[in-house]
């Protein structure tokens, strides 16, 4: 499950930012009909439940070192975009519960993105 907001100027049409493991739409991105120029702020949040997770729970056909995952995962995600026609730039940063049992410290990390759409004119 998950909820965003987002809070701006000329707000495009779309489903915002999009993560990678996002569990909203992978499409994302400013329709042909969004404005020329703006800018927004945006926040988000999901939450997960995590049964099985390869990469720490181990193979499930032979026994190997695993690591115990949490059940419950919760993802915060932040960040800020510019928009001018086809250019777009921004800063996006995420803050995660613990995944495994013993994990000190959640994880949390940001990247700072540009995007060009350009679209051919038909």
């Amino acid at each position: 499950m998950g909820a965003s907001i987002r809070l701006g100027i000329n707000l495009p049409d779309d489903f915002g930012i999009q993560t990678i493991d996002s569990l909203a739409t992978t499409s994302g991105g400013r329709s042909a009909q969004s404005r020329r120029i703006g800018a927004y702020a945006f926040v988000a949040t999901e939450g997960r439940l995590l049964l099985y997770d390869a990469f720490l729970n181990s193979n499930i056909f032979q026994h190997s070192q695993r690591v115990h995952s949490e059940l419950l995962v919760g993802d915060v995600i932040g960040g800020f975009v510019f928009y001018l026609r086809c250019l777009e730039i921004g800063y996006i940063h995420f803050a995660r519960t613990p995944v495994s049992h013993g994990q000190t410290e959640h994880d949390s990390y940001g990247a700072v993105f540009l995007k060009l759409k350009w679209r051919p004119k038909t």
